[in-house]
């Protein structure tokens, strides 16, 4: 925000931060110059374009724009899906909405307080979401919260709990991920699915319960041992 930005200023402190669209910075940017502009690197396979420009935004900043063609494909595929929109069925009035919702799609605007290549930029940025993405994991998804112990060896004890929670939760969303069978599924569905399969002992034999066709392919993607002996 303008505040945040005012108040590093002030303090003389280094920054790369990104930018929300409603601010005058990214109204103001013609997103039509990267028809033009093949300035890019790669980062994950993915081909960034990218522009630089200094600007009056608050002290002349380094503003850096980025445009992520393999990633607005996604949001925009994303986007169609959860709206059912069809196409053929748009009005030119429906067209503007929603070019204007997806306007940004795939582009990120970072402000640096100094300038430096694009690239390490964006790679410096990236590694800070990283970190932000696995406190929300921490408190959105696995619910974690301040815990009220008093004493110091039950919060000791607290923090290491959730420390481990959370790395096999991350450990588990990273093989996930890593596999075409499973990519789509969220650790919450994998565990739920994959807690139903059940391995049990019937006389002398040993047989696996509960194993259908789809399961069985999701686990032996991630290496799992389905043998019966």
């Amino acid at each position: 925000s303008e505040k945040n930005l005012k108040f590093m200023n002030e303090q003389q402190v280094d920054f790369i931060i990104p930018l929300s669209a409603n601010l005058n910075a990214v109204k103001k940017f013609d997103l039509h110059i990267f028809d033009t502009i093949h300035n890019h690197f790669y980062y994950h396979k993915r081909t960034i374009n990218y522009v630089w420009a200094e600007t009056d935004y608050l002290n002349k900043f380094n503003l850096y724009v980025y445009y992520d063609l393999d990633r607005r494909r996604e949001l925009l595929n994303n986007y169609y899906q959860r709206n059912s929109i069809n196409a053929d069925d748009l009005s030119s009035k429906e067209i503007k909405e929603i070019d204007e919702d997806t306007k940004y799609f795939g582009v990120t605007f970072l402000v640096s307080s100094k300038q430096m290549g694009a690239e390490k930029v964006y790679k410096q940025y990236k590694k800070r979401w990283t970190i932000e993405e696995v406190f929300d994991t921490h408190k959105n998804t696995l619910m974690f919260d301040m815990n009220y112990e008093t004493k110091s060896t039950s919060q000791f004890g607290w923090a290491f709990v959730e420390f481990i929670s959370l790395l096999i939760y991350l450990r588990a969303e990273s093989a996930l991920n890593k596999k075409k069978e499973t990519k789509n599924l969220t650790v919450h569905d994998a565990f739920m699915r994959f807690s139903s399969v059940v391995k049990c002992r019937i006389g002398n034999e040993w047989e696996i319960w509960n194993l259908d066709k789809k399961t069985r392919a999701q686990l032996e993607a991630l290496s799992v041992d389905l043998s019966t002996s």
